[in-house]
């Protein structure tokens, strides 16, 4: 029966891809526009390529191609059989570190947005702490090898140090693989007192686990893709200023995400910022900032004089202040009460030989909380138990009592109501009409047309276009957004 429905009845020996189909397959109308390639092993643990749809997340219509082989030649002649049309629809292809696959997925589909897939780094991460461990472990085995030749030579036997739980220094790290692959919640009681001797030990391996940790709290923890990517850029920054050359291979796979940025902000103007999620708009903020460590060959100028910023506390020194699209995390402390949460910028202000003058803190907390219409019961009252826009003006009134020249707004009314938007509109014109310089990152396109005097566009990292109050329009931005260039033409119904 099996062979009766294989030859007559289930049409396989009339399928179109029969000829080919040892050595790959296609299936074009399952294309879309976020796909992943990577390579499996099945039968026999031969190689192959496999391309999926996404969108389809392993269901019907998922495959898109399976190629014998991991060749990039091999590939790309099949993969090049897809439209051109098909091919130049797909906006994102997610693929692990691997040259060929980098190669493959820039020939085969160059409109695509190529992003390394976080497992790939998050395994990369690991193995670094491994790394820094077994290191350890064979310096560990060379000292005993001495203290044995030595105990040898003077003729007494050699017994190694012993840590509280009994272990030596070589078994403590060899017990400590499985540990440093856990979260420290599900660590066992034995498993943590280890834990705390090799940490004790070993300061940089704990460094190095907790980092590894970190990153895949990023992808669990946070909602929105932009504020992931801003606590992955800040992650990869940490890396970086490590030095530990275990995590080498991790930080080379950051992919650069503000390349080749030059803008101008004026006093007493609203600079818009624009661009698609993943675009480098909040990076380079934080570079600007100096929470996120800038190229090079990075210039900033400020009134006229070159500066470096290496810090927030040295922006804050130079007159920059920084409201961030995730307040929860960079914004506020939300257990400290309204006050203390206005002050943070101003601290050095209030303070004379090292005491906080309380009085003139509690003075100009009550102040702004009158001026900006904030809903409290008072200054004492704790951040944390006020609504998303009253605790976005408290930390607007922390920057205005910090007195900047310029203030970088990221998203400034995400997560408040209408009737908070108006209030925190009307807040950024009166710092424009004191001669403050806003710069202003924002998704929402009628709030970028509306509040901004000129707007920059950014796409992948680099400026796409300029537009000025006059001329710009939502189809202009999505057009400079979306990585087309030369002047817009607009559409036939136009």
């Amino acid at each position: 029966m099996e062979r009766q429905y294989r030859n007559h009845l289930s049409g396989y020996l009339h399928w179109d891809q029969l000829v080919h189909a040892e050595d790959w397959l296609l299936f074009e109308k399952n294309i879309g526009a976020y796909i992943c390639i990577d390579e499996v092993a099945l039968s026999r643990g031969e190689l192959y390529t496999v391309l999926t749809n996404k969108e389809a997340h392993g269901g019907k219509g998922s495959m898109i191609a399976i190629i014998k082989g991991t060749d990039v030649h091999t590939v790309t002649s099949v993969l090049l059989k897809l439209s051109r049309r098909r091919r130049y629809q797909v906006r994102e292809i997610t693929l692990d570190m691997a040259p060929n696959m980098e190669q493959i997925a820039r020939i085969c589909f160059p409109a695509a947005k190529r992003v390394t897939d976080r497992f790939h780094v998050q395994k990369l991460a690991y193995e670094a702490v491994q790394e820094m461990r077994v290191k350890a472990r064979w310096e560990a085995l060379d000292e005993e090898s001495t203290q044995i030749a030595y105990a040898k030579a003077c003729g007494k036997m050699y017994h190694a140090p012993v840590f509280a739980n009994g272990d030596t220094r070589k078994q403590l790290l060899a017990r400590s693989i499985y540990l440093l692959y856990k979260k420290e919640s599900l660590w066992t009681q034995s498993q943590r007192i280890r834990a705390e001797i090799l940490f004790k030990e070993y300061p940089d391996i704990k460094k190095g686990y907790y980092l590894s940790m970190r990153l895949g709290l990023i992808y669990h923890q946070c909602k929105f893709k932009d504020i992931a990517l801003t606590r992955l850029a800040r992650w990869y920054d940490e890396v970086d200023k490590s030095g530990f050359l275990a995590f080498g291979r991790v930080a080379r796979s950051r992919k650069k995400l503000v390349d080749d940025v030059n803008i101008s902000v004026y006093r007493g103007e609203i600079l818009g910022i624009a661009g698609l999620m993943g675009a480098g708009r909040t990076e380079f903020a934080l570079s600007l900032f100096g929470m996120l460590k800038a190229d090079e060959k990075s210039e900033l100028w400020l009134n006229g004089q070159k500066v470096q910023i290496r810090s927030p506390e040295q922006a804050i020194r130079m007159g920059i202040g920084y409201v961030s699209e995730d307040r929860k995390q960079y914004g506020l402390i939300l257990s400290h009460d309204v006050k203390r949460n206005m002050s943070l910028a101003s601290l050095k202000r209030l303070t004379h030989l090292w005491t906080i003058n309380q009085n003139l803190e509690i003075t100009q907390a009550q102040q702004y909380v009158k001026d900006l219409n904030i809903k409290v019961r008072d200054v004492d009252q704790c951040t944390e138990t006020l609504s998303g826009g009253n605790q976005q003006k408290v930390i607007l009134a922390k920057w205005m009592l910090a007195k900047p020249e310029v203030l970088i707004l990221d998203e400034p009314t995400r997560g408040v109501d209408v009737g908070a938007k108006y209030e925190i509109y009307q807040i950024m014109n009166e710092l424009v009409s004191k001669g403050v310089a806003i710069i202003m990152i924002s998704s929402e396109l009628p709030e970028i047309l509306g509040m901004s005097d000129r707007i920059y566009v950014m796409h992948e990292g680099t400026i796409n276009g300029e537009l000025t109050r006059e001329n710009a329009t939502q189809e202009k931005i999505l057009y400079c957004a979306s990585g087309e260039r030369g002047e817009y033409v607009g559409s036939s119904a136009e």
